[in-house]
């Protein structure tokens, strides 16, 4: 029974750390992709050395903006890396100092763990209002995951309006994780979208 305990224990931890930690790691592929296609477009100007000088400078002028671009893309990951690290800190000190209950605290021990249970459980049911109620109550606002259920819930409150473009939006950026699970949602989207667009024209 110890044993069982210890078990569940171990699970609920690793699950705190898991979101933040594959965040940090899709960050750094998007990073290297982003260093990657800046590195393409440095060496596609450096082939140009034949063009006129009208081209070059249109091809200069294009290369800035895409530059600009990428710029605001890497300072965007850098600001998502370094909320997963606060995250990944949090969570980490906060395992370190729960550890085992000392005697005579399970209870406050127990229902501190209880609260970040409830929190994630009220997210996951759509009483994100709640959630955040209690993170902010509990000061468990860095354990929690409200982050992501925001995202999750403007893509589902778009859904209900018969808009699809946050979902594919998310499958774009998801569309390798949804490759490994042989996942069916970005096609059903899009027949979701031809049907709205075939609704729309038959009404008028």
């Amino acid at each position: 029974m110890a044993m069982d305990k210890q078990e569940d224990k171990d699970i609920l931890d690793a699950s705190l750390l898991k979101v933040p930690f594959e965040s940090l790691k899709r960050a750094a592929k998007d990073r290297k992709a982003f260093v990657d296609e800046a590195s393409d477009a440095l060496g596609a100007l450096c082939s140009t050395s034949g063009s006129s000088q009208v081209e070059q400078l249109e091809q200069l002028d294009q290369l800035v903006s895409r530059l600009q671009g990428l710029k605001r893309k890497l300072n965007d990951v850098g600001k998502q890396e370094a909320d997963d690290a606060l995250r990944c800190k949090a969570r980490l000190e906060h395992l370190q100092l729960a550890g085992k209950p000392a005697k005579g605290h399970v209870i406050a021990w127990s229902k501190q763990r209880l609260d970040r249970v409830l929190v994630d459980y009220m997210l996951r049911t759509g009483n994100h209002n709640a959630a955040a109620r209690l993170a902010e109550e509990t000061n468990s606002i860095q354990l929690s995951d409200m982050h992501i259920f925001a995202d999750v819930r403007q893509v589902i409150e778009s859904l209900q309006q018969h808009d699809c473009s946050p979902a594919l939006a998310w499958c774009a950026e998801n569309r390798s994780r949804l490759r490994k699970i042989k996942s069916s949602l970005e096609f059903k989207l899009h027949l979701q979208e031809f049907l709205e667009l075939v609704r729309k024209v038959s009404s008028w």
